[in-house]
């Protein structure tokens, strides 16, 4: 399936470290002027950024098992892929899982909050006293860079966006609300942070 000008798309990198689920997931809003572009290779296109620009900072022990990539306003593409043998790059004893290092997605407009995103697999050697050691710092900002570029597919360019969601009083509280999209300006790395998601019993 391919992808149209305006379709908002979902892209989720899951796997495992020590026994429990993590999970990121990213938006991306799609502009194009030209022949559009399955969305497959969108995703293929994203992995492959992930796996050059994120898992450089992740621990040896995390392993990406699954891709999936979802259009949501029409709802009807959608990809998804099973990578073989891929792991983090970073040797050492790793950190709890719930662990992880932290990313502002700073918004270019007030219409949401920042975005955030945790990646798990922070090991003790790249780290003291909860702060990113400075000689692992190249790294922190590359994987930032990775989150604020578009993807570039042919003649599709995929822009990061951060995507709204009702409010409590709201019916539909919590859900995504694909009227109020706020463009990413920038990412930046801010420190070691935990997330409540990952902790034993929790899941993902």
């Amino acid at each position: 399936m391919t992808l149209v000008d305006g379709d908002i798309l979902q892209i989720t990198m899951q796997g495992t470290l020590l026994s429990q689920r993590w999970s990121n997931v990213f938006y991306y809003n799609v502009d194009f002027t030209g022949t559009p572009a399955p969305i497959a290779d969108i995703l293929a296109n994203f992995t492959l950024g992930f796996i050059a620009g994120v898992m450089p900072i992740m621990s040896a022990s995390c392993q990406l098992l699954f891709t999936d990539a979802k259009e949501l306003v029409r709802g009807i593409d959608i990809a998804s892929g099973t990578p073989s043998a891929v792991y983090g790059l970073v040797a050492g004893d790793v950190l709890p899982a719930f662990v992880a290092w932290s990313f502002r997605l700073n918004r270019y407009e007030g219409t949401t909050r920042h975005g955030h995103k945790r990646i798990a697999g922070v090991t003790e050697l790249r780290q003291t006293n909860g702060q990113a050691n400075g000689d692992f710092m190249t790294q922190l900002n590359a994987a930032a860079a990775f989150m604020a570029a578009p993807l570039i597919e042919g003649d599709v360019t995929c822009w990061p966006v951060i995507v709204g969601r009702y409010p409590q009083e709201h019916a539909d509280a919590g859900k995504l609300n694909l009227s109020v999209v706020n463009g990413v300006a920038s990412v930046a790395y801010i420190g070691i942070t935990t997330q409540n998601t990952r902790k034993p019993g929790r899941g993902i």
